[in-house]
């Protein structure tokens, strides 16, 4: 979801095109440890809180599809996305 919402592609960061493995393990072991983006300050509550749930540490305490989809619909219910506040910071 951070992926969609903000149009940057984790996998193809700078410092993972110099062909260092240890900068990608570097990353991923992070990310295991519970290490996350940093979410763009633009960003409506709901939307944030969406994408952080999907991030949860514990994969048990993720929403399901069900879930992200009607918490989406209510967003958009609401006019979160027809301002572009979703953007890029």
């Amino acid at each position: 979801m951070y992926e969609l919402f903000t149009g940057r592609l984790l996998a193809f960061r700078g410092e993972f095109m110099t062909g260092d493995e240890s900068v990608v393990e570097e990353y991923v072991q992070a990310r295991a440890k519970g290490a996350r983006e940093k979410l763009p300050s633009r960003w409506p509550a709901p939307l944030a809180s969406l994408v952080a749930d999907c991030w949860a540490q514990d994969p048990q305490a993720r929403p399901g599809f069900a879930v992200i989809q009607q918490r989406l619909r209510d967003m958009a219910a609401a006019g979160l996305f027809r301002d572009g506040s979703s953007s890029k910071d």
